[in-house]
């Protein structure tokens, strides 16, 4: 919704207000809109609530009713908060919620610290192993293909047997193995991320 049309609604909702008195409702929120600007409109429009449930507030501080209406005066104040004022909140709010999360860090630097030390040793580790296996099967295939061709058949299908069995270890380990330590790698990121989006002040995105 526009400020325009966030504007012109609430004229049609305050028609049961005095003429002055909706002049000054409306000239408040005139004057809000225009002080949020065009890039915040938007935003500023969000934050007032639907034009239904503002002129339902103003209606009710201005003390009008269906039955009868007093003179009782609403100044701006009455209606919202200036958007200085929310600026200032709102940066009290970011300020309290960095302080907490260096806090929150400092706790728990002891975790911090040994985390990164836990991931890369498990990502250097894990596909170490496999890739040992690989090399280690690879290496005892040659070397019984070696010994067949030099006349020594025992130990060349003792070396066979010994790449095979290699070999198939490494078919079964190779892909939990890569898997763990791209599942701990993208663990580390997002943990990362929300330090970061938390000591900024700001909502992760989904």
């Amino acid at each position: 919704m526009t400020g325009n049309e966030f504007l012109q609604q609430l004229a049609q909702h305050l028609q049961c207000l005095p003429d002055e008195e909706r002049a000054n409702a409306m000239a408040y929120y005139q004057e809000y809109l225009e002080e949020a600007g065009e890039e915040n409109e938007a935003d500023a429009v969000e934050h007032l609530g639907s034009p239904q449930s503002v002129a339902e507030r103003i209606i009710k501080e201005v003390g009008v009713n269906s039955a009868s209406q007093t003179e009782k005066k609403v100044t701006p104040a009455q209606y919202t908060a200036t958007p200085m004022e929310q600026k200032s909140s709102e940066s009290s709010t970011d300020a309290g919620r960095i302080i907490l999360a260096i806090v929150i860090l400092v706790l728990t630097s002891p975790f911090w610290i040994a985390f990164p030390i836990v991931w890369f040793t498990i990502v250097l580790v894990l596909p170490f192993i496999a890739i040992t296996f690989f090399i280690a099967g690879i290496a005892a295939l040659f070397q019984g293909i070696f010994d067949l061709a030099s006349g020594m058949t025992t130990v060349g299908l003792f070396d066979l047997g010994g790449a095979l069995v290699i070999l198939g270890i490494f078919m079964f380990i190779w892909y939990p193995c890569f898997k763990g330590a791209w599942e701990m790698t993208k663990l580390f990121g997002r943990l990362c991320s929300s330090v970061f989006c938390l000591l900024i002040g700001k909502e992760k995105k989904k």
